[in-house]
């Protein structure tokens, strides 16, 4: 029988509202019995990388000179390090005791994420490694638990140069070609620490593909065998009107191996997601495996639906006009990494404030909070990949790993609607544009990512010299009016006619075949007061029906960028008028191109005009 609405999710769980960033840290693939580590460890700078040879990871080994709070980034002030000149290797310990409640169950150790690579130790035996800066990763330590303390320690590399390591907008050394736009880097351990129980035959993945028009989801589940024998799947879906679907299947399964299943499920009169009503349905699933032992992971997913036809970007089946801004995850004590939940919560609640529907999530791979409160409240999301600076198969390697660790986690989230490999041809040494080599490997990503995720949209290479993209949209720096009228025309009229600092807007022989268009990057220059700038270019914008979007840089200041709608401690700046007024699906805007200072009693004429993108006819 399938558990009543209350479950074990909803009781307390092992971790300390006292230790920083408390809240699960994966909520969509969340197992009932968890335990934070979060909190202070033992740090150690290991520059002369002399910690192996004199054997660090020993649970007797010299105690570690400081202390850390994790997650925090070395760099940052929260961390208690606030470090900004170290980069290399570093060493982490602390001890933990497993509740002994979960006896019985294979114990694993999980990560959120760690920047770049971590090598990790529990009670003097290697547990593995992981290389990659932004995605999760997991080991079995069940076999390295002894009863009482066990002592965790963890190697972390973040070696320089990082030319072929996708960084994104971390600064370099030697500098990028970008060092100008670069920001403080957040090396270590960034993301939360957590240990979870689970049987000895688990899920690995379970994602949910959502099928509006056919009333239907898809649940592909992965499934690691622990013992030989026959599985049994209980599901129950919650609407977000409480109303419940239940299914059920029977796995074969071989020890040791991987099982995949796909169950379609009906989903009758099915609950939009949307910007206005972010409905989700809420999916516990129940794996009982041939020894009785029961797994039991719970996800949530939408039932939404995005897609471009006409040049338009359409949301369930109807065209939207996206109002985004550039979101980079950065803040001022605690650099990649939020000092709260509520504090991510809050990014997104003042950015729907604002008027917006969208954030560009600006090459980094998010906290996946992040994610879930854009879910929650509504708000589409554009997600980048981090990029390396070289073009080199190494850099490529390490990108699409990237690429896929970020599909496959954050795959159940309705909110987001775009992946993009590439930002501005870095890490394509801004050579794209003429290198066929460069292009058939952008084509290859356009089409890997839409054979591994078809239900969203991809943008080949953000900016400039597209090659294969479902969007076309340029980046565009000005507070020149005449400029920026001339350029967005162009983006509206004769896109294969721009060019940005040299670039075209499609690369060598690629040409520009009725994609939506948007401007994804623009603002009048880094100064603090952006009131004037952002009417008068949002509202050149609206004027050209072609163009269906745009991304303003940027939601809010970061270190030596001043462009934000807000400062960088997220004080709103005061802008003189409510900014929702430019950001509206419905926006009345006057198209006057005179002179803007005028003498008291003169007469202008102005031509109004409408752009009308809401639910409801204008």
């Amino acid at each position: 029988m399938l558990l009543p609405k209350q479950h074990p999710f909803d009781a307390p769980h092992a971790a300390e509202v006292s230790i920083p960033r408390p809240e699960h840290p994966r909520p969509s693939f969340e197992r009932p019995e968890w335990q934070n580590l979060n909190g202070a460890w033992g740090f150690r700078r290991d520059p002369d990388h002399t910690g192996m040879a004199e054997r660090w990871f020993r649970a007797q080994a010299a105690d570690f000179e400081q202390t850390i709070s994790v997650p925090f980034p070395w760099q940052s002030e929260r961390s208690g390090i606030a470090d900004t000149a170290y980069r290399g290797v570093v060493w982490y310990r602390r001890n933990f005791v497993v509740p002994s409640n979960w006896q019985g169950q294979r114990i694993f150790l999980n990560f959120g994420a760690v920047d770049y690579s971590a090598r990790v130790w529990v009670n003097d035996q290697l547990l593995g490694e992981h290389e990659g800066g932004y995605t999760p990763f997991a080991f079995d330590v069940t076999d390295a638990l002894r009863g009482g303390e066990n002592t965790l320690v963890v190697r972390v590399d973040d070696p320089v140069p990082q030319d072929e390591i996708p960084h994104g907008k971390q600064r370099n050394v030697p500098p990028d070609p970008w060092d100008d736009v670069a920001f403080t880097p957040s090396s270590g351990i960034w993301q939360t620490v957590w240990i979870e129980a689970r049987p000895a035959t688990y899920l690995l993945s379970a994602e949910i593909t959502p099928d509006i028009d056919r009333q239907q989801a898809t649940l592909a589940l992965r499934v690691m065998a622990g013992v030989d024998g026959v599985a049994a799947l209980d599901l129950m879906l919650e609407s977000p009107v409480g109303a419940l679907i239940t299914a059920q299947a029977v796995l074969d399964l071989k020890m040791g191996a991987v099982t995949s299943s796909t169950l379609t499920l009906p989903i009758p009169q099915p609950q939009l997601w949307d910007i206005d009503t972010p409905q989700l349905y809420t999916a516990t699933l129940r794996l009982r495996g041939p020894d009785e032992a029961l797994d039991m992971v719970r996800t949530s997913f939408g039932m939404r639906k995005i897609e471009v036809r006409d040049g338009k970007v359409w949301l369930n089946n109807r065209p939207i006009y996206l109002m985004s801004a550039l979101d980079q995850g950065y803040w001022p004590d605690g650099l990649s990494t939020a000092p709260s939940d509520d504090a991510i919560r809050a990014d997104i609640a003042y950015a729907k404030s604002l008027g917006l529907n969208g954030l560009r999530k600006h090459l980094k791979i998010e906290d996946p909070r992040y994610a879930y409160w854009a879910d929650r409240l509504g708000i589409l999301l554009w997600y980048d990949t981090p990029n390396p600076t070289r073009f080199t198969s190494l850099a490529r390697e390490r990108l699409l790993r990237d690429l896929d660790g970020m599909i496959a986690r954050d795959y159940n989230h309705p909110s987001i609607i775009v992946w993009s490999p590439y930002n501005e041809s870095w890490g394509l040494e801004f050579r794209l544009g003429t290198n066929d080599e460069m292009q058939a490997w952008v084509a290859y990503l356009y089409d890997h990512i839409k054979q591994r995720d078809p239900t969203r949209l991809v943008v080949d290479n953000s900016g400039w010299s597209h090659v294969k993209t479902d969007i076309a949209d340029s980046h565009y720096y000005t507070n020149d009016p005449v400029e920026w009228r001339g350029a967005v025309t162009l983006l509206a009229t004769a896109p294969d006619d721009l060019v940005v600092l040299g670039h075209r807007f499609f690369a060598n022989s690629y040409r520009y075949g009725g994609e939506p268009l948007m401007m994804t990057e623009y603002g009048g220059g880094w100064r603090e007061d952006r009131s004037w700038d952002l009417r008068w270019q949002t509202s050149e914008l609206r004027r050209h029906p072609q163009i269906v979007g745009y991304t303003y840089t940027e939601l809010y200041d970061i270190e030596h960028e001043y462009a934000g709608y807000a400062h960088y401690d997220r004080t709103p700046k005061d802008f003189g008028y409510d900014i929702a007024t430019v950001n509206s699906a419905d926006f009345v805007g006057l198209d006057y191109r005179e002179t803007a200072t005028l003498r008291p009693g003169a007469e202008i004429t102005v031509i109004p005009f409408i752009s009308a993108y809401a639910k409801d006819p204008l």
